[in-house]
């Protein structure tokens, strides 16, 4: 299982999403941070409420720079989970999908840049 560690570099997972091809993380470096939704268990319907909250909230994650990937699968076994990654590659957190929430990940993207600018 890889396990992350905060303020470390993530390994180069290749996330393979529902909508469009696979994509190396660290294809993102330098370019935006990432978010990666991974639910192995996860219904088709949560699937597509969660790519329906992405798509309403585009503003802001444009503005935030952040890309937000629903993962059908990734390269390496991994805990399910909601990833926070920065533009560095460095991982910030992970929230369990027990307990998150789009505005809890819009705060955490927030407070980042706010204490790095």
């Amino acid at each position: 299982m890889t396990t992350l560690q905060t303020g470390k570099l993530v390994p180069n997972l290749t996330i393979t999403p529902y909508t469009g091809a696979p994509q190396a993380l660290w294809d993102f470096r330098q370019k935006s941070h990432v978010v990666v939704i991974y639910d192995p268990q996860a219904k088709p319907g949560i699937v597509a409420h969660w790519q329906a909250a992405i798509d309403a909230d585009r503003p802001q994650w444009s503005w935030l720079n952040v890309t937000v990937l629903i993962a059908k699968a990734v390269s390496e076994p991994l805990e399910p989970g909601v990833y926070a990654i920065d533009r560095y590659g460095e991982f910030m957190t992970t929230l369990p999908l027990a307990h998150w929430s789009f505005d809890t990940l819009e705060k955490e993207f927030i407070y980042y840049e706010a204490c790095h600018c």
